[in-house]
């Protein structure tokens, strides 16, 4: 309480809105608000991957991409927006790449080494919604038998499937198959008969086939790689993991060939550790 100065000698009394004039108040200042622009620099509700930097590869709308790979100041980046809406992105490689190749979550790409005849590539695979799921810089050619060192060549296709599945045709001959690290993961050629005859695991890849050194079986295998899913397997799964099956198809002159891979991924689904 203070003095009046219009009337000397008597307290000023401090009048204090009612309840009734604070609701008045704060919807004046809500209505203010939600009319008055938001600040250019203000974050979008929603997060996405980056459109900057020179597009590498991309899945959806280059103006809202779904999955996108990018170099920008020699720093090649990885992005995917996760179920929950929001983008996660990664650091993919620091070093310049050859092929790049993305469906879905999951990227690979070679690494250039050398120059000329004496280029040879190394072949990685992320999965951009799991950082722990990769393969980091793999010889072209693996190891076929125990004992067997592993060997550099160029890469002449690459496929990728979403999941975490990846093949590539080394040095115009070998046909690779692999996938995101699974322990238990099984490979097999498939047979004409339907029969599968176990191919040798070096880590999580695989030489499925070597076919002979002639441009022409080398042009078919490059145009011809692919990959897809088991027909008639649809897999099955538990909430947390799901058991597959992928088959990775060639053509090298003489019909389509098959080789299988069997295991087990984690779903990405809350409650699952």
């Amino acid at each position: 309480m203070s003095l009046d100065p219009a009337r000397p000698g008597r307290p000023r009394r401090s009048v204090r809105p009612g309840p009734h004039a604070a609701a008045v108040a704060a919807l004046t200042l809500a209505v203010a608000a939600a009319c008055w622009p938001a600040p250019a620099d203000a974050a979008p509700a929603e997060k996405r991957c980056s459109t900057a930097g020179r597009t590498l590869a991309v899945v959806g709308p280059k103006a809202r991409p779904e999955s996108r790979v990018w170099r920008s100041r020699g720093v090649t980046y990885g992005c995917t927006v996760l179920p929950s809406g929001r983008a996660r992105t990664s650091v993919l490689t620091r070093v310049p790449t050859g092929l790049v190749r993305l469906d879905g979550e999951t990227v690979a790409w070679t690494t250039p080494r050398g120059t000329g005849d004496a280029r040879t590539d190394r072949v990685s695979l992320f999965d951009l919604r799991w950082p722990s799921r990769e393969l980091r810089a793999v010889p072209a050619v693996p190891a076929t038998a125990p004992g067997v060192p592993r060997r550099s060549a160029r890469v002449d296709a690459l496929a990728v499937a979403s999941g975490g599945d990846v093949a590539w045709v080394a040095d115009g001959t070998t046909v690779v198959v692999g996938a995101t690290p699974d322990p238990q993961a099984e490979f097999t050629l498939q047979g004409a008969d339907g029969t599968g005859t176990p191919l040798y695991r070096d880590g999580s890849v695989a030489v499925a086939a070597v076919h002979p050194a002639d441009p022409a079986v080398a042009e078919r295998l490059r145009t011809s790689l692919a990959i897809g899913v088991v027909p008639g397997d649809p897999g099955d799964s538990d909430g947390c993991l799901y058991a597959f099956a992928s088959a990775f198809r060639w053509d090298a002159g003489a019909g389509v060939v098959e080789a299988r891979m069997r295991g087990q991924r984690a779903t990405f689904g809350g409650g699952c550790s």
